[in-house]
């Protein structure tokens, strides 16, 4: 009997090799066949996180829900964990993989990997799974190996020419991003190939694998894998992308696959961001709580991932956290100094933390089955924000910017006063002030006048050390909110001697557009102009004067016109004022 024409042709791409450039690939029947090989994940409630410390290296096993440590074991750990069943495996050294009990950490057996080749990652079920690259002068062989658990010996290995990344396995297949634009599905027991999609407009840099499934994508969103993907495309697809409210944010969905450093606890794990999709029993992938999460060194913030909105802000006191994971209901962390805790997903408020006392260098949890049993209310948003401007550590003027604008967003007088006094803070960094000064523009809370002419009331003061500060800001604020009020406070800036020439310019300007609400704004404009029109310091920039001579001509009537052809015509005044204002007048004015 004949095998028929369209079966031969449809098992053609099953018959390749793994990782073969030819083999076929978003083919819906092999993505069908695939997802129902997955076995059904059994439920676990487990709560531990794996410490790794520093010098001298130790694994830790603590136990999150009775807050203490199971056992310590001395190890040269030098990857993340991948944690099986039954078991923990890791990169010991530069040469091994070593597998260790959970119940107790003790050693059950090691593999020697590849000298001189580049390793990539692992994943584990009830086995171990792991990458490795090797390039020399002409081409790049990568290869994926099978280890069993018990005795590290191998299962299967799979090799490929291009660049492979780090696996992921869920339900006995394991998945690998392949060549920057594929996912490689492969079945756990005998390492063939079952699947593959290629990525049409989306570089693929990761895998990953939650209770819900298998999940891939790069740097702009998230695939899961399901039928659709056969299409390769982000609108064809299961795909989502999260808003993020401001481009101060990296949005790095997971760790790179294809990069050795990433393999291992780096400062990646310190500025990532957290996720996990919510349960669906059908094709399409949303967020839980449709929620993502930004743990960005010592701060943590909670966006609405549809809106691109904050929910929350958590700074963290004092030193950096090293490790965390979204399990749901918490954000679990582990800091630098040993401490570990609890983040209420819904909140941001700490659950609960303890203190162990080890110094940390990372943290892997396995803790699906964690849960927090009652939230807690969010502490007042604007505080939490202000807090982190405020914060002296000076590594994290993008954070802070972004911060500012989260602030902005608000209503409230509280936030204006805030923003104020980011304004006029002494020591945060310039492009903090100056988004906050932005945001004040825009806020054009005019009940804040108070506020601002309380700040434009200090004066030079030598002998208690005591100078204004942002008497620019404040002027184009008290402009932007037209506060007549503060014309007498912007004068006795701008006659002030220590008033610095480029801030002269902004109150002049600001006592321009109040002079058309309150003529006494003219006063000091003209006092100005007469004062300093032949002094030399404002040979190079005389902009201030400018101003003012052309405010008088706008608002000024008769008198004004009078005081501005007087300065313009008069021998001693500044040439380029001259011409300035020679131009400002017309025609009718003549050169002396």
């Amino acid at each position: 009997m004949k095998t028929p024409l369209l079966s031969l042709f449809l098992l053609a791409g099953c018959l390749e090799p793994p990782f073969s450039p030819h083999a076929r690939d978003n083919a819906v029947e092999d993505i069908q066949q695939t997802l129902r090989r997955i076995q059904p994940a059994i439920a676990q409630k487990r709560a531990i996180a794996y410490l790794v410390t520093t010098v001298p290296k130790h694994l830790v096993a603590y136990d999150l829900l009775a807050g203490k440590v199971l056992w310590e074991v001395p190890a040269d750990i030098t990857s993340r964990l991948a944690v099986g069943r039954g078991f923990v495996a890791h990169r010991q050294g530069a040469g091994e993989i070593a597998v260790r009990e959970t119940s107790s950490g003790a050693l059950r057996c090691t593999h020697g990997l590849e000298a001189g080749a580049q390793f990539l990652g692992m994943a584990a079920d009830d086995q171990v799974y792991y990458s490795q690259q090797a390039q020399n002068e002409q081409t790049r062989r990568s290869h994926l190996v099978a280890l069993r658990a018990e005795s590290c010996s191998e299962v299967w290995r799979d090799e490929g020419s291009g660049s492979l990344g780090a696996p992921a396995v869920h339900g006995g297949i394991v998945a690998a991003p392949f060549a920057y634009q594929n996912v490689v599905f492969l079945d756990g027991k005998s390492g063939d190939e079952v699947a593959r999609v290629r990525a049409i407009e989306e570089s693929i840099t990761f895998v990953r694998a939650t209770a819900e499934g298998l999940f891939y994508g790069g740097n702009s969103g998230v695939f899961r894998f399901d039928p659709k993907s056969a299409t390769g495309t982000k609108a064809g697809s299961s795909f989502i992308a999260a808003r993020f409210p401001s481009d101060q944010l990296h949005s790095f969905y997971y760790w790179d696959a294809y990069q050795p450093a990433q393999a291992d606890y780096t400062a990646f794990d310190r500025n990532r961001l957290l996720w996990l999709p919510a349960a669906s029993g059908s094709e399409g992938v949303t967020l839980r709580d449709a929620a993502i999460y930004l743990h960005s060194y010592r701060y943590f913030f909670a966006f609405d991932a549809t809106l691109g909105t904050v929910r929350w802000a958590y700074v963290h006191p004092r030193v950096d956290v090293v490790g965390s994971d979204d399990v749901g209901s918490a954000l679990l962390f582990a800091a630098a100094d040993g401490e570990v805790g609890a983040i209420d997903a819904r909140s941001g408020t700490v659950a609960w933390s303890r203190k162990t006392g080890l110094r940390l260098a990372g943290a892997t949890f396995d803790a699906s089955g964690y849960a927090i049993d009652k939230s807690q209310p969010a502490p007042p948003i604007e505080a939490t924000l202000t807090a982190i401007v405020a914060d002296p550590d000076a590594r994290f003027t993008a954070i802070k910017v972004f911060a500012v604008e989260a602030l902005a967003k608000l209503p409230g007088k509280a936030v204006t006063a805030a923003l104020l006094k980011i304004v006029l803070a002494e020591g945060v960094a310039p492009p903090v002030q100056s988004k906050a000064a932005e945001a004040l523009l825009h806020r054009r809370d005019t009940e804040s006048a108070p506020l601002y002419r309380e700040a434009l009331g200090v004066r030079y003061d030598y002998l208690s050390d005591r100078q204004p500060r942002a008497v620019d800001v404040l002027a184009r604020v008290s402009a932007a909110i037209v506060d007549p009020q503060a014309v007498e406070l912007l004068g006795a800036h701008l006659l002030d001697p220590a008033t610095p020439r480029p801030t002269l310019k902004e109150i002049a300007k600001a006592l321009v557009v109040l002079s058309e609400t309150k003529s006494e704004a003219l006063r000091p404009l003209q006092d100005l102009l007469l004062s300093y029109r032949c002094d030399p310091a404002f040979t190079t920039d005389p902009a201030s004067l400018e101003q003012a001579g052309e405010g008088l001509l706008r608002h000024g009537g008769a008198e004004g016109h009078r005081l501005v052809s007087f300065v313009a015509a008069e021998p001693r005044t500044l040439p380029r004022l001259a011409a300035y204002l020679r131009k400002a007048l017309g025609p009718t004015v003549k050169r002396p």
